[in-house]
């Protein structure tokens, strides 16, 4: 420790004097919780030990006590509390510095009652209350070691096996695994790598997260999209399929009829987007075996854009909606935004690139991405570009459905980008093979305009 002897034994002085003053008073501010002045003073206990802690002084073990009697307080509490949210960051700041002063023969057990917990309290707080909790928990788990945060990832996978449709700490533990993903200890990467495909892996095979509602989809998203815009160097050849499947689950229709109507969650949408894109821009060394994957959720993304034609009948509708993914009411159909979204996905194809990978021994290689060439998945994925121009013909020719104006210009600059991938061989050659007449209609037009703006460096 860094600090001069005088200023070091005046510190130890004043923790001497903080402790013995407070610690008689903590047990009755547990039982005043969530008053004001209780959650104070388990503010200023809080900051004593972890002064001790930053003295390297040998705390004593009753004062190690405080932590999991105030959690158990605070969870007994209603969240209507207006103080209920500092009582709850309190709670949660007090029960990981404790779990940092004690011995490793303690520590585990520790550990599985603060990360329930943070569970708990994340499921009974209001978003900006969660936000909080996010904080205390983010600057904790960067103390763990290594090896801790590995136990903690293996208590998160287990409970997120364990969880059926509809049970209320769904989305809580979904929300855990996103934070506890982007925010890590040193030489934690092999943890992140398992604990991210195992995750996306229950994701694909387990009921609740596959037929869940709209607000589980989103959040199950919202984790694969962190980790492909966050962790790009993370990810691995492996993680590319188990994605593809997980976004194409989500995209298939539902052919059950339902006793219940979907609603339309253009969120999930978006966060389809965002992770397909992250994956083109930033992983584009990863794509090369897994372009059939990612040309079919192209392909599925642009047939979630179809709109009902007007004045349908309802049976027509109910016939029509088992041909949508469960989160889209064709009733209320996605729009212009959502078709610009998809053509920037298809515009990043073709923009060059350098690929964000770690070297061997787990560090980013950012001296080789100087010498790299930037490059575009263009050439690669050309002979996949016809199966995707097809399927946007189909869809702009669904008998009950139309392609408003509006749409058709949102998806033309993506479009265009397929269009510069394909020959005039493999054009005619789609035509011929893959499309009917309204096809082949729908396509010419579309390579009109094309041509018409296309750049040929004349004039």
């Amino acid at each position: 420790m860094s600090v001069h002897k005088d200023v070091q034994e005046g510190l130890q002085l004043l923790f001497n004097k903080l402790q013995s003053l407070l610690q008689k008073h903590v047990t009755e501010a547990i039982k005043s919780v969530p008053e004001s002045a209780s959650i104070r003073v388990m503010a200023v206990w809080t900051s004593v030990i972890s002064l001790g802690k930053w003295l390297e002084v040998n705390l004593p073990e009753q004062t190690m006590i405080f932590a999991q009697p105030l959690t158990r307080k605070v969870a007994s509490l209603s969240s209507d509390s207006a103080d209920w949210t500092l009582a709850a960051s309190a709670s949660l700041s007090l029960m990981w510095v404790e779990l940092s002063c004690v011995s490793s023969e303690g520590k585990r057990e520790r550990l599985d009652i603060a990360f329930a917990s943070y569970v708990l309290y994340v499921s009974k707080s209001a978003e900006s209350g969660v936000a909080e909790l996010d904080h205390c928990i983010s600057a904790a788990v960067k103390t763990l070691s290594p090896e801790d945060y590995g136990y903690v990832l293996e208590l998160l996978i287990e409970a997120l096996r364990g969880k059926q449709p509809g049970l209320p700490l769904t989305l809580p533990l979904l929300h855990a695994a996103r934070v506890l993903l982007n925010n890590y200890p040193q030489n934690s990467l092999k943890h992140t790598q398992t604990f991210a495909s195992e995750c996306i892996s229950i994701f694909n095979n387990y009921a609740a997260y596959i037929s869940g509602g709209s607000d589980v989809i989103v959040e199950v998203l919202r984790f694969v999209a962190s980790y492909c815009t966050d962790r790009p160097a993370a990810l691995r050849q492996s993680d590319l399929p188990l994605i593809f499947a997980l976004l194409s689950n989500y995209l298939r229709p539902i052919r059950p009829i339902r006793s219940q109507a979907p609603t339309t969650s253009t969120a999930v949408f978006h966060a389809i987007t965002t992770i397909t894109g992250a994956l083109i821009r930033l992983r584009r060394d990863l794509l090369s075996a897994t372009l059939p994957h990612l040309s079919l959720v192209l392909r599925q993304l642009l047939f979630a854009l179809r709109r009902p034609r007007p004045q349908l009948g309802r049976r027509q509708l109910d016939a029509l909606a088992k041909t949508f993914p469960s989160w889209i009411d064709p009733r209320n159909p996605l729009g212009a935004e959502e078709a610009a979204a998809l053509a920037r996905v298809l515009e990043a194809l073709t923009t060059k690139t350098i690929p964000r990978t770690h070297k061997s021994g787990g560090a980013a290689s950012a001296g080789d991405a100087s010498a790299a060439k930037a490059t575009s998945l263009a050439p690669v994925f050309s002979r996949h570009a016809a199966p995707v121009l097809a399927a946007y013909a189909d869809a702009a020719n669904d008998p009950l459905c139309i392609t408003p104006a509006e749409v058709r210009k949102a998806l033309q600059p993506g479009l265009f980008a397929l269009c510069g991938m394909l020959n005039e061989h493999t054009r005619d050659a789609m035509m011929v093979a893959s499309l009917d007449a309204a096809g082949k209609v729908t396509m010419k037009s579309l390579w009109r305009e094309f041509e018409r703006q296309r750049y040929v460096g004349k004039g």
